[in-house]
C-alpha cells in the first residue's frame, strides 16, 4: 500500500471536513441573513413555523451542497492539475471568507456556483473536441474564430435573459469596472490576492512570448483546454455582470476558477527554471497564510474585509455595506449579556432580515439618526448598522435627496465606533 497515493485524499478530507465544521458553526452562531426568510416560506408556505426550526436544517442542506461543489472541483482540477495540485484551488476556495459565508446561508449562491462549474465543464469538453477535429490549420483557424464569437454570444444572451436586460447594452455605467475590482479585491484575503495577481502576471508574461514566437497558440489550445475555457467564461462573464449592473455578489460564483486557472498558471511556473522548492514553499506558504486568515475571521465571513480597507476609510464603508447580511443579532445579543451596561438597553438603527425584537428583547430600543442623540432616555450605547452608516453619509447621485436629520451629524465619531461586532458598529454616547 503506497502511502504517498493516498496523501492527497486525506488532505482533501481535512479540507472538506475543517470547511464544513466552520460553516456549520457560524450557521448557529448568525442569526437571519437577508433573503433568508423570503426562502424559508417559499419551503414552508405560510405555515406558522418559527424561523429557527427550520433554519437550521435549511442552512445544513446548504453546506452539504457546498461541500458537494468542492468536490466536484477537485475532481474535475485533478483531471489536469494532477492529485496534488488539485487541492490547492480547493483549499483557497473552501476558506474563502465569500464562500464560508454564502455557504451556509439559505440563499442561492451556492446555485451560482455550481452553475458555472457546469457550464465551464461543459464548455472544456466542446475545446477538446474541436481541437481533436483534424482540418488544415487555416481551416480550423477559422473555426475556433467561430466557436469564440458564438460563446460569447450565447453567454451575452443568456445573461440577458437572466438579467432581463437587453443584450445590446453594451456600455458599463459609471464607474463600474473599478468598483468591481475594487470590490474584490478588498473582500479577497490577501494571500488569495496575491497568488491571483501572481498568476495573472506570469500568464501575461506567457502570453507575451507566444505571440512573439512560433509556436502555435491552437496547439496551446488543444493542449490546454481547460485553462482556455475558464479565460474565455471569466473574459465574457465579468463585463456582463458590468454591462448589466448587476449583483457584485455574482463575481464571487468566479472565485473557484480564478483560483483552478491561478494553480496552472503556478503549477508550470514552480516545475520551470531554477528554485523550484522556494517556488514551491511560497506557493504553500499562501494557502497556509489563507487558511489562517480564514480561522481568525471566524465567525464574520459576511462582513469579512481584508487589511487593504485600511487606507481608505470609504472603501471600507462602501464596500462593506454591499455585503451587510444583517447575520449579527444573536452576537449583539451576547455582547450585550456579557457586558452589563447602565440601563441595560441599546438603541439600533438595524438592516437585515431578522426582527431584533426576537433576539435582543427588551435590550431593543429602535433608534434612528433623526431621533438624535438617545441621552435624555437614559440610553448611553447606540448600534448602526454598516449599510445604515453608508446610507447616511454616501455621496449621492444626481437628482438625490437626502435630509440632514439622516446623516447623524450628532455622531462625531461615526468611522470610528467603540465597538465592531461584524457589521454592527457600537457607539458610546457619554
Amino acid at each position: 500500500m503506497n502511502l504517498r497515493n493516498h496523501t492527497p485524499k486525506v488532505i482533501l478530507a481535512l479540507i472538506l471536513l475543517t470547511s464544513a465544521a466552520i460553516m456549520i458553526a457560524a450557521s448557529y452562531s448568525d442569526s437571519i441573513a437577508t433573503e433568508e426568510a423570503k426562502n424559508i416560506s417559499v419551503f414552508f408556505g405560510d405555515k406558522n413555523i418559527s424561523a429557527n426550526d427550520s433554519l437550521y436544517s435549511l442552512r445544513f442542506a446548504t453546506v452539504a451542497c457546498a461541500i458537494m461543489f468542492l468536490l466536484f472541483l477537485y475532481i474535475w482540477a485533478k483531471k489536469f492539475l494532477g492529485s496534488w495540485w488539485g487541492i490547492l484551488p480547493v483549499g483557497f476556495t473552501a476558506f474563502s471568507p465569500a464562500f464560508l459565508a454564502y455557504g451556509h446561508y439559505v440563499r442561492q449562491d451556492i446555485i451560482k456556483y455550481f452553475a458555472v462549474l457546469i457550464f465551464i465543464y461543459f464548455l472544456t469538453l466542446a475545446i477538446e473536441i474541436l481541437s481533436s477535429i483534424k482540418l488544415a490549420a487555416r481551416k480550423r483557424k477559422y473555426l475556433k474564430l467561430i466557436f469564440y464569437a458564438a460563446v460569447i454570444f450565447l453567454l451575452a444572451l443568456l445573461f440577458s435573459r437572466v438579467t432581463g436586460i437587453p443584450a445590446s447594452q453594451l456600455l458599463p455605467q459609471g464607474k463600474r469596472w473599478l468598483n468591481l475590482g475594487l470590490d474584490y479585491s478588498l473582500r479577497e484575503t490577501l494571500p488569495a490576492l496575491i497568488f491571483s495577481v501572481a498568476a495573472l502576471f506570469l500568464a501575461i508574461r506567457i502570453a507575451l512570448k507566444k505571440l512573439f514566437s512560433r509556436e502555435s497558440i491552437s496547439n496551446y489550445i488543444a493542449l490546454n483546454p481547460a485553462e482556455v475555457s475558464i479565460a474565455i467564461f471569466i473574459s465574457a462573464y465579468a463585463p456582463l455582470l458590468i454591462f448589466r449592473n448587476a449583483s457584485t455578489d455574482y463575481i464571487f460564483s468566479l472565485t473557484p476558477f480564478v483560483y483552478v486557472l491561478s494553480a496552472s498558471i503556478i503549477k508550470n511556473f514552480v516545475k520551470s527554471g531554477l528554485n523550484r522548492r522556494i517556488k514551491f514553499g511560497v506557493t504553500i506558504f499562501l494557502l497556509v497564510w489563507h487558511i489562517g486568515t480564514a480561522l481568525l475571521a471566524y465567525p464574520f465571513y459576511s462582513s469579512y474585509l481584508n487589511e487593504l480597507t485600511g487606507l481608505n476609510n470609504k472603501w471600507r464603508y462602501s464596500t462593506g455595506a454591499k455585503y451587510d447580511l444583517g447575520v449579527d443579532l444573536k452576537r449583539l445579543d451576547s455582547w450585550l449579556s456579557k457586558n452589563k451596561i447602565s440601563t441595560g438597553k441599546i438603541g439600533l438603527d438595524y438592516y437585515g432580515g431578522s426582527d431584533p425584537n426576537y433576539h435582543l428583547n427588551d435590550k431593543y430600543v429602535n433608534w434612528i439618526s433623526s431621533y438624535n442623540a438617545p441621552i435624555e432616555i437614559g440610553i448611553d450605547y447606540i448600534g448602526v448598522s454598516l449599510h445604515k452608516i453608508y446610507e447616511a453619509k454616501r455621496i449621492l447621485a444626481p437628482g438625490e435627496k437626502r435630509s440632514e436629520e439622516d446623516e447623524y451629524l450628532w455622531l462625531n465619531n461615526i468611522y470610528n465606533p467603540y465597538k465592531k461586532i461584524g457589521s454592527i458598529h457600537i457607539y458610546k454616547i457619554r
